[in-house]
């Protein structure tokens, strides 16, 4: 059922259940950005800052969340090492 989940399948925000959206805080007011949320046990959102609650949202389990996170952390990611 991974990656996509539909906008109408959350909660609206402003609800009770709906996802606490948080953005890093290297992004300031920037709309460049991607957004990160549980969505529900073991499931994380990402999405654009930019569509917000109009653009589509990638879900992963939290398992995968947590490993890409790690090698981010580790430099798994960093292109600057290719410039």
């Amino acid at each position: 059922m991974l990656p996509f989940v539909a906008q109408a399948d959350v909660p609206r925000e402003g609800t009770s259940s709906s996802p606490n959206w948080r953005k890093s805080a290297r992004c300031g007011s920037n709309t460049t950005c991607v957004e990160v949320a549980a969505l529900s046990p073991g499931s994380i959102g990402t999405r654009d800052t930019k569509q917000g609650t109009t653009g589509p949202i990638l879900r992963f389990s939290a398992t995968a969340w947590n490993a890409f996170v790690q090698r981010t952390k580790e430099g798994a990611y960093d292109m600057s090492a290719d410039l």
